[in-house]
Parts: structure tokens; C-alpha cells; sequence
């Protein structure tokens, strides 16, 4: 079991350095020599060189085919796989400055998860996921919701239009109803 952490936490650094590098790069990284997934079809494309920049792929073509441009970083990718990054649409992230909450960010990108959906909102993960946007921590995409909805704190439907309201301008991506919001509560409003 050690030795599968230890190949995870490898992966994970030589991950975090690509991504390092790539910004010292202007942005620009290579994929020489991969074999790529597509999601398109099914087969794999042979020896392709993917050229990224700025977080997109520019160009996608085979191995002999494509020049690296000098200042790009090049990722050696002969006998690898290059696949789409993965989601994973419901995770609860831990409080912003619990001591776990870095490594959550990052291990997933050891086994290709580039985006999560954090399923329970607060201001702190609103304010790591903009950290990560702007590039001041290495981790996966966030998207969040803001915090459930539900009773017996939203009694009316007056209540639950303000909270979605405020989470909105609050910067939340999207809302969570949790549990039932009863009819005849919501009907007292109305």
C-alpha cells in the first residue's frame, strides 16, 4: 500500500512541476510523442504532439510532424497515454485552512481529475477556488454551490428566492436544495 502512495505522491510532484514549468514557459507546454485518447471515437491516435497554451490546446498532430516551439516546455510522452481531464461532479472539499485540505486538492490530478464540484459552499472555498483560478495554488478546477438549502432554515419560498439571490452575488456557480422544501410551507408565501 506504501508503495502505491509513494508512486501517487511521484506522479503528483512531477505533475505540479510540468505545471510549474509551463507557467515560467509563458504558458506554452508539449505532449511530445503520446498516445492520445480521444473522446470523439473509439480508437487511440499513435505518436501525437499535443502543443497547449494558456491552459488550451492549440494544436494536436503526429509526432514527426509537429516542431516544439523553443520556449514551450517539452513532456516527453513516449509509451504514455494523454486523456481528457476527469470531473468529479460531488465532492465536499474540507474547510479552507483544515490541514488536509491542499493534499485534497492536488491528489486527484495524480490520477487525471482536473475538476471537482464541491457540493457544500462556504466563502473560504469561493476564495480557494479563485486562488486556483488565478494560478496562486496548483490544484483542480472548483466549482461550488453555496450552502444547502433546506429546511428548517428556508421556511418560504420568499426565503429561498433571497438565499439564491445572495449566493449568486456572493459568487457561488451553482445553488443546492437539500432535503424537501414542503409545499405547504412554500405556500405561505405566496
Amino acid at each position: 500500500m506504501k508503495s502505491h502512495h509513494m508512486a501517487c505522491l511521484s506522479v503528483l510532484l512531477v505533475r505540479l512541476l510540468v505545471a510549474s514549468a509551463s507557467a515560467q514557459s509563458g504558458g506554452c507546454s508539449a505532449f511530445d510523442d503520446v498516445t492520445v485518447l480521444p473522446m470523439d471515437r473509439e480508437q487511440t491516435l499513435p505518436p501525437r504532439t499535443v502543443l497547449v497554451r494558456d491552459g488550451r490546446i492549440e494544436q494536436i498532430a503526429p509526432a514527426r510532424d509537429l516542431t516544439i516551439p523553443h520556449a514551450c516546455y517539452d513532456i516527453d510522452g513516449r509509451g504514455r497515454y494523454l486523456i481528457p481531464g476527469l470531473v468529479d461532479s460531488h465532492v465536499h472539499l474540507p474547510l479552507a485552512g483544515s490541514r488536509d485540505q491542499l493534499l485534497v486538492l492536488q491528489l486527484p490530478l495524480a490520477n487525471g481529475v482536473t475538476t471537482a464540484i464541491n457540493m457544500e459552499g462556504s466563502p473560504g472555498i469561493v476564495a480557494l477556488r479563485d486562488q486556483v483560478e488565478h494560478g496562486a495554488i496548483i490544484a483542480l478546477r472548483i466549482y461550488t454551490t453555496g450552502p444547502f438549502i433546506q429546511q428548517p432554515a428556508f421556511m418560504t419560498a420568499d426565503q429561498v428566492r433571497k438565499e439564491v439571490v445572495s449566493e449568486k452575488a456572493l459568487g457561488y456557480d451553482f445553488i443546492k436544495v437539500h432535503g424537501d422544501l414542503t409545499k405547504r410551507h412554500v405556500r405561505r408565501s405566496i
